[in-house]
């Protein structure tokens, strides 16, 4: 091996470089099957070392290439595994036919929106099985596979996203360089994630509805306290009085002050119909502190005075 050559060039802390060169003909795949085993050897058991090369090139220029159509190889991980040689062949590698089911977006959408992991498990294995049984599994058909596979996951993801009011996001692509049992396995734990996810947002939304019952109960059992406020009731549930302003009209359509004057003022109408008390008892009744603002109140919702809705009521029983 005197005039065998060879350098090691760091790509990053999981790729290297290895360029065999000779000028006497040896034969530089058996070096590499050599160089490959006291690798094994000398390395820690736990460590696994997979190998991508490419054809003897004649010319030195053509190192670039090599390297690239190294990489490219490597793919092949996808099915065959991890601890071999993977040699680059133009041929066989550039086939672009695989599987992938035509409803892959809608049926994983209904499994993730059903939480039926046996659809899901259903899905994922049956694109293992046929591409395993039915198609050569070439390099480029494998690239194109985990695409597709990818932007499926993200497309069903973020449509249960959108369903369960979740903000939406990327979703990470499944590393380079793995097999597909744990290509299935890293998108299953994404989607598992996702699970969780949604039922932590149910949980927070029924607090949420929980809350909002009880701040409207509240407002409710007090809308005749003329101490009743935005800032009181705030203050009361620690929430700010943009909260409490944006759930009432969402829940009814109107302003915070609207609905309370409005229940205020259908409780002195029932009391207007049905005693004999004086207005200004009624007012008090009713949480103002003064007549002339149950006066202006009334009479915005009703268009007349307290006084003569109750003289209207008084002709019409005479009658």
């Amino acid at each position: 091996m005197r005039n065998l050559r060879s350098c090691l060039i760091k790509k990053d802390s999981f790729h290297v470089y290895l360029i065999f060169n000779s000028n006497n003909g040896e034969r530089l795949e058996d070096k590499l099957y050599e160089f490959f085993d006291k690798m094994k050897k000398t390395l820690d058991p736990r460590c696994m070392v997979t190998v991508g090369a490419d054809e003897v090139k004649e010319e030195l220029e053509e190192i670039s290439v090599s390297c690239d159509n190294a990489m490219l190889a490597l793919e092949k991980i996808l099915w065959e595994g991890r601890g071999s040689i993977y040699f680059h062949d133009p041929q066989s590698d550039c086939s672009m036919n695989y599987y992938f089911p035509k409803d892959g977006v809608k049926q994983l959408t209904k499994g993730m929106k059903d939480r039926d992991r046996t659809s899901i498990s259903h899905f994922f294995e049956e694109i293992e099985k046929k591409n395993q049984m039915e198609f050569d599994n070439s390099v480029y058909a494998g690239k194109l596979l985990l695409s597709e596979l990818y932007v499926t996951v993200a497309k069903a993801m973020q449509a249960v996203w959108d369903q369960c009011g979740i903000p939406l996001r990327r979703v990470d692509v499944c590393p380079s360089y793995r097999t597909m049992d744990e290509v299935i396995e890293y998108y299953s734990n994404l989607i598992e994630g996702l699970f969780i996810e949604v039922d932590q947002s149910e949980e927070l939304r029924e607090e949420y509805f929980q809350n909002e019952l009880e701040l409207i109960e509240y407002i409710n059992k007090n809308d005749k306290n003329p101490d009743l406020s935005l800032t009181q009731i705030a203050n009361h549930f620690s929430v700010s009085s943009k909260y409490v302003t944006a759930l009432v009209k969402k829940r009814f359509g109107m302003t915070y002050l609207k609905y309370v004057q409005e229940r205020r003022i259908s409780y002195a109408i029932d009391l207007l119909k049905n005693s004999s008390l004086p207005l200004e008892k009624i007012a008090e009744e009713c949480g103002y502190t003064n007549m002339l603002t149950f006066r202006r109140n009334f009479k915005a919702i009703m268009a007349c005075n307290p006084s003569d809705f109750r003289g209207e009521k008084t002709t019409e029983e005479e009658s």
